[in-house]
């Protein structure tokens, strides 16, 4: 005998002992079965395996094996509750940046939001939707769940939770893309730099196009980082949203990794010019090249949204510049310049931290980029140096 439930099929079978049912399904090609002694406890887990399916939800085997039920039931009740978990987990001695504590401090938010049913393990599908109707998108939800992923695997390897079921849902979200492509022209770029008037701000966006820098390596450069001698600038450290690291992007937890620049001579002028040059000279170890008004770091954020958006809305109106694209297309815009003057993208790509294959991929795939509003000329032509320049 064979029955199909949703996308679960159950066949029979006689033994020496009895008839049993197994079911069987499979997910992304692989098989999967259990086999149970009663048919109708066969076609009750058979809808709920098709039911968790249907939603993303795809549990271990042993999670529907009513044999093991007895064994998890013993689990302390207590390991069910995520908040629970979530809250014994930062007992733990972990350190976390400042961006991190925000993080969490969004998650305990909604952990004292959300209604305790939600809450519980066995109900991942409902806590996401819950977490959704309080207001977050998707990418808001996304980047909290990669710290209650963490949390909860802490508790499965330690044998205190049987499963984890919130990687799952992730797949069920859809954060927007931000497409931050584009490049300035230099024109626009001039038009610019003169709008943000004489101010720290206008400073570092015109390094920033110079160098093709990220805005969080220069925020927090010294003139100690700088040897004018060597021509060398030191990128060893990062700051964004209130977090200073003594790191790079291409760092990660316990590997620390820094990149010496070399400025040319229209950087080096810029960095020593009369306003600047006994800083520079002096080379004063903690000053920064970049202070805010205040004399601390910058907020980038809040560049962003009070000077960057508001200014570029207004260029656009008035036809100054094609359209709007963000401060981070500051460093498209010089590595595509880079490119257009001839230097090798191996060089490139060590200078402004990144590899060769993301250069190719994402500044040499459109036409876009090779068309010079200020000339009307096609420079497609220089995707033709690829291959030789990143030898």
């Amino acid at each position: 005998m064979k029955i199909r439930i949703g996308r679960i099929s159950i066949h029979s079978q006689k033994t020496s002992s009895g008839e049993t049912y197994q079911l069987r399904w499979s997910i992304n090609r692989k098989q999967y079965k259990l086999t149970i002694n009663e048919e109708s406890i066969a076609r009750q887990i058979a809808l709920n395996i098709s039911r968790d399916l249907n939603a993303g939800i795809y549990n271990p085997v042993a999670c529907y094996d009513p044999k093991k039920a007895v064994e998890k039931a013993r689990l302390d009740e207590r390991y069910k509750s995520l908040v629970f978990l979530w809250f014994e987990w930062k007992k733990l001695d972990h350190e976390y940046s400042a961006a991190s504590l925000r993080v969490h401090k969004r998650i305990e938010t909604v952990l004292s939001t959300i209604h305790h049913e939600h809450l519980n393990l066995g109900n991942a599908h409902g806590f996401l939707e819950a977490y959704r109707m309080l207001g977050y998108s998707d990418g808001t939800v996304k980047r909290d769940l990669n710290d209650i992923v963490a949390c909860v695997n802490y508790w499965c390897k330690l044998g205190k939770v049987a499963h984890n079921p919130y990687p799952a849902i992730k797949s069920q979200l859809t954060p927007k893309k931000h497409n931050n492509k584009g490049r300035f022209t230099a024109n626009e770029r001039a038009i610019i730099i003169q709008s943000l008037g004489v101010n720290a701000y206008r400073d570092l966006v015109q390094f920033l196009f110079m160098t093709g820098l990220r805005p969080e390596e220069a925020i927090p450069l010294t003139w100690g980082d700088i040897n004018f001698k060597k021509g060398l600038m030191q990128i060893n450290k990062t700051y964004s949203k209130g977090d200073l690291r003594h790191n790079t992007k291409q760092g990660k937890k316990g590997k620390i990794v820094h990149r010496a620049y070399r400025l040319d001579k229209s950087q080096t002028d810029f960095l020593l010019r009369p306003s600047w040059e006994e800083s520079a000279l002096n080379e004063i170890d903690n000053a920064l090249v970049f202070p805010s008004p205040k004399g601390t770091y910058i907020n980038w954020g809040n560049f962003n949204k009070r000077i960057w958006k508001p200014l570029l809305t207004d260029l656009v109106a008035l036809n100054k510049i094609r359209k709007y694209l963000k401060p981070y297309c500051m460093r498209h815009t010089a590595i595509t310049n880079m490119i257009k003057r001839g230097d090798r993208i191996n060089v490139i790509a060590a200078q402004v931290g990144t590899s060769i294959e993301m250069i190719t991929k994402t500044y040499l795939i459109s036409n876009d980029w090779w068309i010079d509003d200020d000339t009307g000329l096609d420079l497609s032509s220089y995707s033709d140096y690829i291959s030789e320049y990143s030898k």
